[in-house]
């Protein structure tokens, strides 16, 4: 649609300029289309600086063997030489370099492959957050364990405990054994005789009660059997022998309880333990009997004379995640060289797993998606999250079940008032996000630093969303999401500041229906304003382009990329002004770099794409080249496939014969050179082509203006630009025309058969309705073409 502001100007034959033609796609109606929007795109770079660009072709960087179907993706990016692509399946793993195409070595995937298996598409069986040098990858279908093993059992022993003596007390010691008790009694003397002070000596004490226990065991043997009473220093120690015998330890002192103290495996306060104790003595510190919340246990470590208490587990329960079920970790040793291995994560060393120091809220669960905030690694299951201890995270487990500390673990049972299933996290704006449909909510902590009492969920938005793609962070404070909305994929871009969104940009509201097949990846970049989005439409990519003036998004740009002679496109990423991608060629996989800034030489070179050169080729004497090729191309797709002479040139132009090819098979081709003439590229073709809006004319206030429009031709303005042509199409779909602009034409008939990039325009007859054809700009040539402007030169009519 073109708006005038006056009727008067269809006096004579006017032009309608087309000023910018980098709208990309929009499927709204020719009538509210603005002009700079297209019917259709394909194979173009949208830049609001230079014009629509055909896209460059792909350069190999390299192969490796493997076919993958949807596998789950994640990227490593380290430095401008050093960006990764995690590639997971069916139990196996590659880990390509993009930057130089390098499959990198794996040590120690082959003991760890049974983790990496899974049931449907390993794309949404897999998540994963890197963390400097380690990735932490989890399998979304296993079932978090604790493993059988059991904490330490508690030594089966007790102590009495003379903490003082006294003058006239009486001592008594009572152990209790399957209901019977059995009683040592001392009186002390009094305070007459100062030979009396070593009688209340409390290693005197001990060693009295230590002998006539053993007395006492002599006489009722062998009730006593199974027991050793042995004095050490203010104790006297209980060993039993046989666990299955029931048995406590009592006391009464005179002074309230104060100077003796018998304890086994519980006792009142941590400050009534002794000193000194075996080696190993465990006992549990309950503070209250009707509230188990504060309770705890602790070891005496080292020997008797120097060692000291220390808090440890309750014995006799689990306390160790199974690492087998646990995420694994990918850890970057080197440049191209990794690791694979099983976390070693922190067991429990305090408290019982049920009031204290609790067994994490994922056991018995499946972890559906990872992340790291705050220094701590976030793991969630479908109604819950949990974060690391501060600072480290491997650790679940609190260090201590007596006080809650800052840097504890923290375990959140996520209610929003409506029904929550976390699909998915992402961690934006300095805040982590969890993604569900319907319901997206934020992790927060207001002004203070995040621990268990500061968090809290907050509701944040109410997108839907189908989970079949993970949200995309990126920039200071964006996420894009999509979810399937009847035949397309919808695009939303999230905007947040400290964590609040504060509005959204729709990316393809004006095309819903452009973006086709099942959501795989969502790859932006801030710095080259692209987005490249991965669907299961296996050889075809869609590229977003936009552009901000301030807070106004003035470009908004889709088209879409194909690649003839593959057969699918499994992943990518952006890099330093190039898109990588991983595209799979018969049993290759195959890494292909595309320039995306126009600013660079490699942008304006040859457009072929799985691009090789005449490194490797074999001569005759016939100049006749024989190329082995790194990938296998099948039968069907080798009629993409050409060869271009490469003559180096030195001018800024393309040099381009087409050179002869016959396949061998689809490894091998044979390329007809000239003397003196053996370089050149091969590899697939791509169409470049943007079919123009339908004209409209109407006025400012919206009245459609004039009946008719006759196309007399339409002008088109190009830049660095080799060949193309106008192809015009009647409303049958038949092609009625196809004028072509050819550069080298246009310069003269032979000019050592060079393809020029020429400046100018050129004029295309048309002399059709506007409403009965449709005008498409082509570049179905391997050379570069820029597309600045068009103009219609039209002649309306008005009843």
């Amino acid at each position: 649609m073109v708006e005038v502001p006056k009727q008067e100007q269809f006096g004579k034959p006017p032009v309608y300029t087309l000023s910018s033609l980098v709208g990309g796609v929009s499927e709204q109606s020719p009538q509210d289309r603005p002009s700079h929007f297209m019917e259709a795109q394909q194979n173009c770079i949208n830049s609001p600086l230079n014009g629509v660009h055909a896209r460059p072709g792909g350069l190999v960087l390299g192969t490796t063997t493997y076919n993958f179907t949807d596998p789950f993706v994640h990227e490593i990016r380290r430095s401008s030489t050093e960006h990764y692509k995690i590639l997971v399946e069916d139990g196996e793993m590659l880990i390509i370099n993009l930057i130089t195409g390098t499959l990198c070595s794996k040590r120690g995937f082959s003991k760890r492959s049974a983790y990496f298996k899974h049931t449907g598409p390993a794309r949404t069986a897999f998540d994963a957050v890197t963390v400097d040098d380690t990735t932490f990858i989890v399998n979304r279908q296993k079932t978090v364990k604790m493993l059988p093993d059991l904490s330490p059992a508690r030594p089966n022993k007790g102590i009495f405990y003379f903490r003082s003596g006294s003058y006239s007390t009486t001592y008594k010691c009572i152990l209790k054994v399957n209901g019977t008790s059995y009683i040592a009694s001392y009186p002390t003397p009094d305070n007459s005789d100062a030979g009396n002070a070593a009688y209340i000596k409390t290693n005197v004490l001990a060693r009295e009660f230590a002998d006539a226990f053993n007395i006492k065991k002599a006489e009722v043997a062998p009730a006593l059997a199974a027991f050793t009473f042995a004095a050490r220093g203010s104790n006297v120690v209980i060993s039993c022998s046989d666990s299955s015998i029931s048995w406590e330890l009592d006391s009464e002192d005179g002074e309230g309880d104060t100077q003796l103290i018998a304890f086994s495996e519980w006792i009142g306060k941590f400050s009534d333990l002794p000193i000194r104790a075996p080696n190993g003595f465990v006992v549990g510190i309950r503070g209250s009997k009707s509230d188990q919340r504060d309770d705890y246990w602790v070891k005496f470590d080292g020997p008797e004379t120097t060692g000291s208490w220390e808090e440890v587990v309750k014995p006799g329960i689990k306390y160790k995640l199974d690492p087998d079920t646990m995420p694994h970790l990918l850890k970057n040793v080197a440049k191209n060289a990794f690791s694979v291995e099983r976390g070693v994560w922190n067991t429990r060393i305090s408290g019982d797993g049920v009031n204290s120091a609790k067994t994490p809220n994922f056991v018995g669960k499946r972890i559906r998606s990872i992340n790291f905030i705050s220094g701590r690694l976030s793991l969630n299951t479908e109604g819950a999250f949990a974060l690391s201890r501060a600072r480290n995270a491997f650790c679940f487990f609190p260090d201590t079940a007596q006080t809650r500390l800052a840097t504890d673990p923290i375990m959140f049972d996520i209610q929003s008032g409506t029904v929550t299933v976390i699909r998915s996290t992402v961690a934006a704006s300095g805040k982590l996000f969890f993604w569900g449909d319907g319901n997206q909510l934020r992790l927060d902590s207001g002004d203070s630093a995040l621990t268990e009492e500061t968090a809290d969920v907050i509701p944040s938005t109410n997108y839907d969303y189908d989970g079949r793609c993970r949200p995309a962070s990126f920039g200071m404070s964006s996420v894009i999401f999509g979810t399937k909305v009847g035949d397309g994929s919808r695009l939303t871009e999230v905007l947040y500041r400290n964590g609040t969104p504060i509005g959204e940009v729709p990316l393809n509201e004006h095309c819903p229906r452009f973006i086709r097949g099942t959501l795989r990846q969502i790859i932006p970049n801030d710095a080259s304003k692209t987005t490249v989005v991965i669907t299961s439409n296996d050889t075809t990519i869609f590229v977003y382009k936009w552009f901000n003036q301030g807070e106004n998004r003035i470009q908004s740009s889709w088209n879409k990329w194909t690649f003839g002679g593959a057969d699918k496109v499994v992943a990518g990423a952006v890099n330093d002004g190039n898109l990588y991608l991983l595209i799979q060629i018969g049993s290759k996989l195959v890494t292909e770099r595309f320039p995306l800034d126009p600013a660079t030489s490699e942008f304006r070179d040859i457009r072929l794409d799985h691009r090789v050169d005449q490194t490797g080729a074999s001569f005759d004497a016939n100049h006749l080249a024989t190329l082995d090729l790194p990938y296998t191309v099948s039968s069907e797709l080798r009629g993409d496939y050409v060869a271009i002479e490469n003559d180096d040139p030195t001018d800024g132009e393309v040099r381009g014969r087409t050179l002869k090819v016959t396949w061998v098979d689809g490894n091998t081709v044979q390329i007809q050179c000239r003397a003196g003439h053996h370089k050149f590229y091969f590899g697939s073709k791509n169409t470049a082509s943007m079919r123009l809006s339908q004209l409209y004319l109407q006025s400012g206030d919206g009245t459609a203006l004039p009946d008719h429009i006759l196309i007399q031709k339409l002008r088109v303005s190009h830049a660095e630009t080799s060949t193309y042509k106008v192809q015009i199409k009647n409303t049958r779909g038949e092609v009625l025309e196809a004028g072509r602009y050819d550069g080298r034409k246009t310069i003269a008939e032979q000019i050592n058969n060079r393809q020029p990039k020429h400046f100018g325009e050129h004029d295309f007859p048309v002399q059709m309705r506007a409403d009965e054809c449709s005008l498409t700009l082509i570049n179905d040539s391997p050379y570069p073409s820029r597309w600045v402007q068009a103009a219609y030169h039209i002649q309306p009519t008005t009843r």
